[in-house]
């Protein structure tokens, strides 16, 4: 190895080539950690990020990881790796819009950035979001074929969302990881059943499991106590709101249930205290039903019937649907498309970006005709009488 291929040791000077990890000099180590310079605070634009990190190679945290990184008030987004690795990962931290610093490996300590670098830091954010998409966006083959034609590359830049651009779907590690702190039960009484944290101090649960309650327990993630009380509820859907105030829990963000299709990949979470497992696999059936007015979306897999309550997420960890009670739906197991409560009831508020609205009116334009044609019986004509038999006309 030549000497344009060595750096010298910061703590001897001597040169040494950047893959060593213990300088044979001084021996001291050599490790490195990779760091930002503020958190992301936006958790919309965090999960974005954590996604886009996680694939950028083997230096690369996996996306739970990253995703609590970015949280912290200083992020450590690689701990004690070589500096050549460091070199290379903060190369491609700068391709998402990011500036990570190399520091030696457990000396990092908070610092305060001054207001010229957080509005770096804010616009470098904002380039890291449209990176992450493209990134994301890159190679996963053509559209599905009931998706309208890829938008030009100027409105591609400006979405930030799943259902415009599709990426790869994460593990049921990382979807537990994801969901799992943000699912919740609710007592009432001797009754318990599953809920989730839709909106900020909000947690949103089916209506039965509120009746007759003033004042609820909520039993959030690690175990806590927490005092819930219905703030809105929607009878039609079934679903009530449960204000929780000061729960600090990350509320899990909203999709689109309109951009999911027959034989898609979905995961179920539920509350240990209920069911024992809190999340497993299922697909998306073929025929959506309509009771009561209402459209269903089908699951098919063990879905034990407790479930009710659960949040149904899609590949990317979006919430696309909440499970129902078997009982409102003939006894097979559907979700109600999570649109409903923003396009539809006042429950929750519509995500930024929004979902396209014309595709879920459409959505349920079907619904409702294929279920016409399903109750109504078709017309069957008489046959054709034949020239020689039809009567003549005097």
């Amino acid at each position: 190895m030549s000497s344009a291929d060595r750096e010298s040791c910061p703590r001897c000077g001597e040169p040494i080539p950047p893959t060593t990890t213990v300088c044979p000099f001084c021996k001291e180590s050599l490790l490195v950690d990779v760091v930002l310079a503020a958190p992301v605070d936006d958790e919309r634009i965090r999960y974005q990020l954590a996604r886009a990190i996680a694939s950028l190679g083997p230096a690369a945290p996996a996306f739970s990881t990253a995703q609590k990184a970015l949280a912290d008030p200083l992020p450590v987004l690689v701990r004690r790796i070589s500096r050549l690795e460091a070199r290379r990962f903060v190369e491609s931290l700068a391709g998402l819009g990011l500036a990570g610093m190399v520091e030696p490996a457990g000396t990092v300590a908070p610092q305060k950035a001054s207001a010229t670098r957080q509005m770096a830091l804010g616009a470098a954010l904002a380039v890291a979001v449209i990176a992450a998409v493209l990134l994301l966006a890159t190679g996963h083959g053509a559209p599905h074929p009931r998706e309208a034609a890829q938008p030009s590359s100027a409105s591609a830049r400006a979405r930030t969302i799943p259902w415009s651009t599709p990426s790869p779907p994460l593990s049921l590690t990382d979807l537990s990881a994801l969901a799992a702190p943000s699912t919740v039960e609710i007592r009432c009484g001797d009754r318990r059943s599953t809920g989730f944290f839709a909106a900020r101090d909000a947690v949103l649960a089916p209506f039965v499991a509120t009746v007759g309650c003033s004042s609820l327990k909520v039993i959030a993630s690690g175990d806590r106590t927490l005092d819930g009380l219905v703030t809105m509820q929607d009878s039609r859907l079934g679903l009530a709101l449960i204000g929780v105030a000061g729960s600090g829990a990350e509320p899990l963000p909203l999709g689109d249930a309109a951009a999911v299709h027959s034989g898609d990949r979905v995961v179920i979470l539920s509350v240990p205290g209920i069911g024992g497992e809190t999340v497993h696999e299922a697909r998306l059936g073929i025929a959506a039903g309509l009771f009561h007015g209402v459209a269903y979306l089908p699951i098919e897999g063990d879905v034990r019937p407790d479930a009710a309550g659960s949040p149904v997420l899609d590949g990317q960890g979006y919430v696309v649907g909440v499970m129902v009670p078997p009982e409102e739906t003939g006894g097979e197991p559907f979700f109600l498309p999570i649109n409903y409560t923003y396009d539809e009831s006042h429950l929750l508020e519509r995500p930024v970006p929004a979902p396209d609205l014309e595709r879920w009116k459409a959505f349920l334009a079907e619904v409702t005709l294929a279920e016409k044609l399903r109750v109504e019986p078709a017309q069957t004509p008489g046959p054709t009488p034949s020239p020689e038999s039809s009567p003549s006309i005097q």
